[in-house]
């Protein structure tokens, strides 16, 4: 009951937080109550597309992440600044978006080609539970472009120490979009 009165109080008076104040609490309370709260979240969603364009490139990854965590559908805006800014994002943050931006649902190829672009380059230097969130995200959409795919396979044949979660997980998005190869399996 506590959560719930937390996320409540976040949302009546979220214009008065700072953009970190509030994306730290999105995020803290999309984690712990997920969509749980329904009539609270609008708010939340609507104060952070709202503040988007002059939010920090970092923080606006932290908003994306707690409203796919919540369920809620981010804006259009809040995408955008996302998006228009992943080049400068490290591969954890790209990881995240990628399973952010797919848990949303959001699946055009304005989004997912450049994104998937830019995965490919990045796929290198993620740990091998961000390339598993990589493998989800790519599972939920259903596709796997072959450039990324290739390099999505290199990288699951290097012999790094995978947590079997990691693992598992994987190998069964391998499965959903169809990259089978036994050395990887």
């Amino acid at each position: 009951e506590i959560d719930g009165a937390c996320l409540e109080l976040l949302s009546s008076r979220c214009s008065e937080l700072t953009d970190l104040q509030l994306v730290h609490g999105a995020l803290l309370l999309g984690n712990l109550l997920g969509s749980e709260t329904d009539s609270a979240w609008p708010a939340i969603a609507n104060e952070l597309e709202y503040r988007a364009g002059q939010m920090e490139l970092q923080l606006a990854v932290g908003a994306l992440v707690a409203l796919s965590q919540a369920g809620v559908g981010a804006g259009d805006a809040l995408v955008a600044a996302v998006l228009d800014g992943q080049a400068e994002l490290s591969a954890a943050n790209l990881s995240r978006v990628a399973l952010a931006v797919a848990t949303l649902g959001i699946s055009g190829p304005g989004t997912w080609h450049p994104l998937n672009a830019r995965l490919a380059v990045a796929v290198q230097d993620m740990t091998t539970s961000q390339v598993s969130d990589v493998m989800m995200a790519l599972a939920t959409l259903g596709d796997c472009p072959l450039n990324l795919g290739v390099k999505l396979l290199s990288r699951l044949a290097k012999p790094d120490a995978w947590e079997a979660e990691d693992a598992v997980t994987a190998a069964w998005a391998l499965c959903i979009v169809e990259l089978y190869d036994a050395a990887v399996l």
